[in-house]
């Protein structure tokens, strides 16, 4: 999922209809992005191809699908419907969709599970950047990078485009 969503917030709110088959070849994937900012709120939806013949854009296409499967199941009995992150919560046997909390407790704990020092720990926010760098090291344009990160404007691209030094 870190090859489009940004944040884990974004993630979570992916709808269980994300993916759909064009072809063989070709793909659609709409992406939930989250507004936090005080001037827009709720969530926006991108819908971006996939090319099914380049192989990490077809394995996130067939996992999606897997976890689609898996959420289906689950639907008649959720508490929060058509999600694609559903899952089974086992104290009260409801199921729910996954939350941020829930999301940033499991990337904690699998760190701590790693042996990572603290001060070299990444939280979830950090993975918007290394996306974005990424992207930019690869030729992206601004203004390409831009619409995945969902500015408004241009001036925090530059922030994310730099290296970070608390991580290296």
């Amino acid at each position: 999922m870190r090859l489009y969503a940004t944040r884990p917030v974004d993630t979570i709110n992916y709808p269980l209809d994300c993916v759909k088959r064009l072809s063989d070849d070709m793909a659609t994937i709409k992406h939930a992005i989250v507004k936090n900012s005080k001037s827009a709120r709720g969530v926006d939806y991108n819908i971006e191809y996939l090319n099914l013949k380049e192989p990490m854009q077809k394995m996130l296409f067939e996992l999606i699908e897997k976890q689609q499967s898996i959420s289906e199941r689950l639907q008649a009995i959720a508490k929060k419907k058509n999600f694609l992150l559903t899952n089974l919560q086992e104290l009260g046997k409801s199921i729910n969709v996954v939350s941020n909390q829930v999301l940033q407790r499991h990337f904690k704990k699998v760190q701590v599970q790693l042996s990572i020092p603290e001060s070299k720990r990444a939280i979830p926010r950090d993975f918007k950047k290394t996306g974005i760098t990424m992207r930019a090291e690869s030729g992206w344009s601004t203004p390409q990078l831009k619409h995945l990160a969902n500015h408004r404007t241009f001036d925090s691209i530059g922030a994310y485009s730099e290296p970070s030094e608390s991580h290296m």
